[in-house]
């Protein structure tokens, strides 16, 4: 997949306000979107790198979607949004007829409904530095999730946790702090849940490279 219009700028810092960011691009400073309700400044060192902006639409702002963190013209995308849009073309690049946000409950929706496996897909991001920890913060939210996805479980319906990674060679350590993820995660796992992994890029042009990752320590 490739993401069209993409403009390369320096990117500066995040500003106080949430979802606000500095910028240099098309040779002036400017305010720019940071699509995320955290600080990614807490995962990944984003000032004075080079980064990838889209334009809004309907406006003259940009949006911050990637950052070459590494100076290696690697680029780790930090929009979950566009990420969910990536891994939608590669399993539709595979034949496969997927959906977007499919509703199994009334309290819950996966991001992604693969029709010819009659299985969900729940995307996480992972972007981190080489030693990553998931979830990299406790939230309410996940374990709603999990207990969500435990249920469907139970009632035979098949769902992948695909967790994206900026970075091959990484080790994964999960939270063991978060006694209950932990468990929830565990009768998750132990239900049938699946996990697998991808690694994710794109270069200064907007190419998009993923591939599976099998050799997660």
């Amino acid at each position: 997949m490739k993401i069209n219009e993409v403009v390369v700028g320096k990117f500066l810092y995040e500003t106080s306000n949430r979802f606000k960011g500095e910028a240099i691009l098309l040779g002036k400073r400017q305010s720019v979107y940071i699509a995320s309700s955290v600080k990614l400044e807490n995962f990944i060192d984003l000032n004075n790198k080079p980064c990838l902006f889209l334009k809004l639409n309907k406006s003259s702002r940009y949006k911050l979607i990637a950052c070459d963190c590494n100076n290696n013209g690697k680029y780790t995308i930090v929009d979950l949004s566009l990420i969910n849009k990536i891994v939608k073309n590669y399993y539709e690049s595979q034949g496969l007829k997927v959906s977007s946000e499919k509703k199994l409950t009334s309290n819950y929706r996966t991001d992604l409904w693969i029709e010819e496996e009659n299985k969900g897909v729940e995307v996480k991001s992972v972007i981190l530095d080489k030693v990553q920890t998931f979830p990299s913060r406790n939230t309410v939210r996940i374990y709603k999730q999990l207990d969500e996805i435990c249920n469907l479980l139970k009632h035979n319906k098949r769902i992948t946790l695909l967790l994206v990674c900026n970075r091959t060679d990484i080790s994964l350590e999960f939270n063991t702090n978060d006694k209950l993820f932990i468990n929830k995660f565990k009768e998750a796992k132990k239900r049938g849940l699946l996990l697998k992994y991808l690694y994710l890029c794109c270069d200064c042009k907007g190419n998009c490279f993923l591939e599976p990752i099998s050799n997660i320590n």
